[in-house]
């Protein structure tokens, strides 16, 4: 058992418990997502675990340049006096949720996903490994020792989980009557251009721009289902929704991981470069290698790797940093990219969310120069949301994991909004781009079973 008692005040903490459910996470999920709620919601599936997050107890919001230290340091003072009773050793399995959207300030994407929205979720289910399913379950105390304050969050718990029906009609794919492009060809075009002439003019090496496309229904869309579409499809990306207020869902599958901290050590990727998936296995390994020995994929992966290298230098020990010699091809259902492991050891003390103030956006999601690429990005697209944003969790020993919210979706009422985005250089082809980012349509296409061909 856990209990960790935060002191907020002096009057009262919070207290987590760990307690083994008898019921497998398929049935869970199907019990906590197949009926609408009011309350916030979060899956966040990766390589190792699986969790489910449910409910609020307290939250936290801040825009501006210092954004990411001030929610550092709001979630520093939630965990601060922490008491840890009985805890599993290494194992910090209370955390805080939530993302940034793209820009630091200037966003109009609207409540609940604010510049920075993070909540402390009341219960959180986990699977990992295949072993059996944990709930913890957050709540303020009432007076008494440990063991009748256990019995209370147990108590509260099962009356909670008791009151959750699911509705008798499974949540199906919705049909589509209608998809409305952004950016059309023709201006994706123009914007392209422009784009190269500012680089062939301009201290403007790499800009990653993007377009969206909005899926329309005539009836009200149920999100559960386009993520368990996801999910099926790209079992092996880092597959998230968050619904925060019940109106709005923020949902994808991405295959790139932003920085992940465990202890002193953190890892990151560069994932740059796309090609699609071959038909045949022999077909597959041919585009590969024309992925591997293309010039301007090479470049443009290139340029990641080597900015966020020197974003990192400052504040880890250079002897440490390991880098793939060369990169390596990342296959995922529908692509292949290009993907160079970084890992370093951390030489003094940084919070996780200062090294991401360090980090975002890289040049796979934004460009270099940094300050050129979105002083483009932001005249050209205005605001991104949550789209090309990192998003994660923060555990209660501070370390946690983020990526990039890439390959995702923006879902509300009757409307499906997806993103994708191309890394342009100066040898980028304007057509060539149009087809990449019609490529990474393709998981929404799949999901919602679209037959459109977009031009």
């Amino acid at each position: 058992m856990i209990i960790i008692v935060i002191e907020e005040t002096s009057e009262q903490g919070l207290n987590i418990l760990s307690h083994e459910l008898n019921e497998s996470m398929d049935s869970i999920i199907i019990r906590l997502f197949n009926n609408k709620s009011n309350i916030p919601r979060i899956i966040w599936f990766d390589d190792n675990q699986q969790t489910i997050a449910v409910g609020s107890l307290w939250d936290s919001s801040y825009s501006g340049s210092n954004r990411f230290t001030d929610v550092h340091e709001a979630i520093v003072a939630l965990y601060k006096n922490s008491v840890y009773l009985n805890r599993v050793e290494n194992d910090h399995l209370s955390r805080v949720f939530g993302g940034f959207s793209y820009f630091n300030d200037g966003e109009d994407s609207g409540d609940p996903f604010k510049i920075s929205s993070f909540i402390l979720p009341k219960y959180i289910f986990f699977k990992k490994d295949n072993f059996s399913t944990v709930v913890l379950m957050h709540s303020f105390p009432n007076e008494g020792d440990g063991n009748s304050i256990e019995k209370a969050l147990i108590r509260e718990f099962n009356e909670f989980y008791r009151s959750i029906s699911p509705e008798d009609e499974e949540f199906k794919i919705p049909s589509i009557s209608n998809m409305v492009e952004l950016t059309n060809k023709k201006e994706w075009i123009s914007n392209v251009e422009e784009a190269l002439r500012l680089i062939n003019a301009t201290r403007l090496e790499k800009v990653v721009i993007a377009r969206s496309i909005q899926f329309l229904s005539d009836k009200q869309i149920r999100p559960f289902s386009i993520f368990k579409k996801l999910h099926s499809s790209y079992p092996n990306c880092f597959n998230f929704y968050f619904e925060l207020d019940g109106d709005q869902v923020f949902l994808g599958a991405s295959p790139e991981l932003l920085i992940q901290k465990n202890v002193n050590k953190i890892s990151t990727m560069a994932l740059a470069g796309t090609i699609k998936r071959g038909s045949t296995r022999e077909e597959d390994v041919q585009l590969a290698n024309e992925l591997l020995s293309s010039n301007k994929d090479r470049k443009e992966h290139q340029i990641v790797v080597q900015q966020i290298i020197d974003n990192l230098k400052s504040f880890v020990d250079i002897e440490s940093l390991k880098i793939d010699n060369n990169p390596h091809i990342h296959k995922i259902h529908n692509v292949q990219h290009l993907r160079t492991n970084i890992s370093a050891q951390l030489k003094g003390e940084i919070s996780l969310l200062d090294i991401i103030d360090h980090l975002h956006p890289t040049p796979a999601v934004g460009g270099k120069p940094r300050t050129e690429a979105l002083q483009f990005i932001k005249a050209l697209e205005g605001s991104r949301g949550w789209y090309a944003s990192p998003l994660g969790y923060i555990k209660s020993n501070l370390d946690g994991k983020f990526i990039v919210g890439l390959r995702s979706a923006l879902i509300k009422h009757k409307t499906i909004h997806a993103f994708a985005g191309a890394g342009i250089v100066d040898a980028s082809d304007p057509t060539k781009e149009w087809e990449e980012t019609k490529l990474k349509f393709k998981p929404f296409l799949n999901a919602l079973e679209v037959n459109y061909d977009i031009q």
